[in-house]
């Protein structure tokens, strides 16, 4: 039991030092909407979860408010994503994506807030993604609304989504991130 904590401490420790490594040097954007990265595992407590948004494969969403901070009810809803990590593998590739979407700043692209450390039950790594809530939901949402409604949607509106996903997409390429 001993060497097991020990291990875990360990796993902790390393996992703490490459976020460490991989935090931008300056974290705000041009636009504002981001905070600053922080690390600890006090963080979870600057949310409070209000309800589970979905589960996939590989992660967990939950709608969370930022407890102290924004709105005039001094909450601010954000969509948490629970990403569980069993390996250092899985860590280190999860790191790898949240490193690329901390540097993305475009408003096509999710603004993402906040990244911490979490352990889950069974003392796994958990990285936390602190990202916005897009509460008119997203596309895929909007196309499959239509299908269930048999509609579809106007010419406008697709030509909307469709720049808004050029835009996005030649933003990326231009920074080499496929």
């Amino acid at each position: 039991r001993e060497l097991w904590s020990e291990l875990v401490a360990i796993r902790r420790s390393v996992a703490r030092s490459l976020l460490q490594a991989w935090v931008p040097k300056s974290s705000g954007s041009e636009s504002g909407r981001r905070g600053p990265v922080t690390i600890g595992p006090a963080q979870m407590s600057n949310y409070q979860k209000l309800q589970k948004l979905g589960s996939g494969a590989f992660a967990t969403t939950f709608l969370v408010e930022e407890v102290g901070k924004g709105s005039a009810d001094g909450k601010k809803q954000l969509v948490m994503k629970r990403v569980p990590c069993k390996h250092m593998r899985a860590a280190n590739a999860a790191l790898q994506e949240v490193k690329v979407l901390l540097s993305c700043h475009h408003s096509g692209i999710v603004g993402y807030h906040d990244f911490f450390l979490d352990t889950d039950t069974d003392d796994n790594i958990v990285i936390c993604l602190v990202m916005e809530f897009c509460d008119g939901g997203d596309l895929w949402e909007k196309i499959a609304s239509a299908r269930r409604a048999r509609t579809s949607l106007s010419p406008p509106h697709v030509a909307g989504y469709l720049l808004q996903l050029v835009s996005a997409l030649r933003y990326l390429h231009a920074r080499s991130i496929l």
